[in-house]
């Protein structure tokens, strides 16, 4: 076997490795239940950072979006366990329900006034241009749509114009409920 021949088998192993255990425990961890880790490759850039920004402001939106997607974004009741800091787990915005993700989105109604006229604008998108049906958008599909579009591209035939088009959106309301809620 030649030196390159067995350099290329050698990556190709240590990625297939690498491939097989980061998809595997990403399942486990629930703050990655919206990220599509089935496009995982090692040493390439993730699909959702890959789309094109619209705005020189859209790039700087990225880190809020990113750290929603993969669970390290600070909620109330990680904030409460670090610094003693308002409620145990309710939401500092309604004061009534656990913030989660999901209630951050799209159920905390101290954000509506930001959320209704994007996710209008992102409802519109997917069923005129889209292959989405208005009763496919269900609650768990709204929020896989605003954090990682790409999980439900194939599904849908979404045009990778479109994908830009919602992630500039979803990126919007994801730093416009950050910025109301700091």
């Amino acid at each position: 076997m030649k030196k390159d021949e067995l350099l290329n088998k050698a990556k190709k192993g240590i990625n297939a490795y690498w491939i097989e255990r980061t998809t595997s425990l990403a399942k486990l961890y629930t703050g990655l239940r919206y990220l599509n880790n089935d496009i995982f490759m090692p040493g390439k850039i993730h699909l959702i950072l890959r789309i094109k920004h619209q705005s020189p402001r859209d790039s700087k939106r990225v880190p809020t979006k990113i750290k929603l997607l993969t669970g390290t974004y600070i909620l109330q009741p990680l904030r409460y366990k670090i610094y003693k800091e308002g409620t145990e787990d309710h939401c500092i915005a309604c004061d009534c329900k656990e913030e989660t993700l999901e209630h951050l989105l799209i159920e905390c109604e101290a954000w509506n006034y930001l959320r209704d006229p994007i996710l209008q604008t992102i409802k519109n998108l997917l069923t005129t241009n889209g292959n989405v049906r208005v009763e496919d958008l269900t609650c768990e599909m709204t929020i896989q749509v605003l954090m990682d579009i790409t999980k439900i591209q194939k599904i849908y035939r979404i045009t990778s114009d479109l994908i830009s088009q919602i992630e500039f959106q979803s990126r919007r309301l994801v730093c416009l409920i950050h910025n109301a809620r700091y």
